[in-house]
């Protein structure tokens, strides 16, 4: 792009412009201009919060890309489930997250980007290693995870809470600590890295789990604490049916959170600008009462079919 022309352009009538939403990022190029695209801990943590165009959305992501269509890295989180942990952050409106394993601080960097122009973001970043700090909204805490404490992580309760460490007692044990502190929000999520399996050759080859622990970790917080109702989102491509030959695969927890819709709406049947609700009231109220599912009406689903075999 050059700057100097769209610069002119923007002085009189932006619609002269290529790319009329570049003018409001005129400071973000010329921030960008000397830094090594490659190396995304020496990049600027820029202000886009006054671009009201949403143009910015991109430059926010631009640490994102850089793999190649092979995803082919070991240790931080591919593209795709960057992307994935750059839209639950900004889609569910998390100010807050913690992460647990920061290794050179790619999701960090992520992270950083999708809670920046929310009210008081911050991004805290356990590890035992050395992680670059990224902006003035990150945190590093070189500790191991057990040892943190309620005053290292300011005592506000966290949106997002991502999980890539590895080390089940430390993570069972910080998770015990965040839950007993209540700094979880009610409607957190968890963001646990590496749940899927990698393909290990053969037609008939179910994959091999490669990082046990997480998978670990979500089965025990949903019995540590099985009245929260924890549901899972499974994020894998352990078929391979994706672009991306190996998927490392995420899982994300949230406590059930109630889409309970009001009688009164079920009697006005007020359903919304261009809905079509329930046939009668009746149904309106019975789809929201608590059922037992028979094993019968669970067909075509096997829930036997559990994969307990670590490899």
């Amino acid at each position: 792009v050059d700057t100097s022309t769209c610069a002119c352009a923007c002085a009189c009538a932006c619609n002269m412009c290529m790319h009329m939403l570049l003018c409001p990022l005129l400071p973000v190029l010329a921030a960008l201009a000397s830094v090594d695209p490659t190396d995304h801990t020496s990049w600027p943590q820029l202000d886009v919060c006054s671009d009201q165009s949403q143009g910015s959305l991109f430059y926010a992501l631009r640490h994102i890309g850089l793999q190649g269509r092979a995803q082919a890295v070991v240790g931080p989180m591919q593209d795709d489930e960057a992307l994935l942990l750059f839209a639950l952050t900004r889609a569910a409106g998390v100010n807050r997250a913690l992460e647990l394993g920061g290794l050179g601080g790619f999701s960090a960097r992520t992270l950083l980007e999708a809670v920046q122009c929310t009210r008081q973001p911050a991004v805290y970043t356990v590890d035992l290693a050395p992680v670059p700090v990224l902006g003035r909204h990150h945190r590093v805490l070189q500790k191991g995870a057990e040892q943190v404490t309620a005053a290292d992580l300011g005592g506000e309760p966290f949106g997002l809470l991502v999980l890539d460490c590895h080390h089940y007692p430390a993570t069972k044990q910080l998770l015990k600590n965040v839950l007993r502190w209540r700094l979880l929000r009610r409607d957190g999520m968890l963001f646990l890295h590496d749940t899927g399996r990698h393909p290990a050759g053969g037609a008939n080859s179910s994959g091999v789990i490669h990082q046990p622990v997480e998978r670990l970790i979500a089965m025990w917080l949903e019995r540590y604490d099985c009245a929260a109702s924890w549901q899972r989102l499974v994020v894998h491509d352990d078929d391979g049916h994706g672009a991306t030959p190996t998927r490392h695969g995420v899982t994300v927890l949230q406590r059930k959170v109630s889409l309970a819709v009001p009688q009164r709406v079920c009697q006005q049947g007020a359903h919304g600008f261009g809905g079509t609700g329930p046939e009668s009231v009746r149904e309106c109220l019975r789809v929201q009462t608590r059922h037992q599912c028979s094993r019968q009406a669970a067909r075509g689903y096997d829930a036997d079919d559990i994969a307990d075999d670590f490899e």
